[in-house]
């Protein structure tokens, strides 16, 4: 039994590019990833009966939940680089909508924590004019 992944298209089709393959006889579990805007078909050595439905199963994003906390990075330079100021934030503040316009000029990066270990990022640069 063979295990790939293979990468979703745009449109929501699963396409015939494979992003990894897995060995049935992997024992290194580090080295399995599961990128996002992709989908496990799991490869059998014989085929599921129709009514087991399609055996590539689309995985998404799931962001219809609120971050449990997370970070905004300011880039002080204005350049991606190590001269940041990294400020925490809790479940309320990382949830705020006006959270960007309360920023000042210059290049963040906003990261949102989940339940679930998932991270969303987003780099802006917000320009004050």
């Amino acid at each position: 039994m063979k295990k790939s992944l293979f990468f979703l298209k745009p449109w929501g089709g699963v396409g015939s590019t494979t992003v990894l393959t897995i060995e049935p006889n992997e024992t290194n579990f580090n080295s399995i990833t599961h990128p996002n805007h992709t989908a496990i078909q799991i490869m059998f050595q014989t085929s599921l009966p129709e009514t087991y439905g399609q055996n590539t199963r689309k995985c998404y994003d799931n962001w219809n939940r609120a971050p449990i906390g997370g970070s905004v990075t300011k880039f002080n330079d204005g350049i991606f680089n190590a001269n940041v100021t990294i400020t925490p934030q809790d479940s309320t503040s990382i949830n705020n909508p006006n959270l960007l316009l309360q920023l000042d000029q210059g290049l963040y990066k906003i990261e949102k924590n989940y339940e679930d270990g998932a991270v969303n990022q987003q780099v802006i640069y917000k320009d004050n004019e």
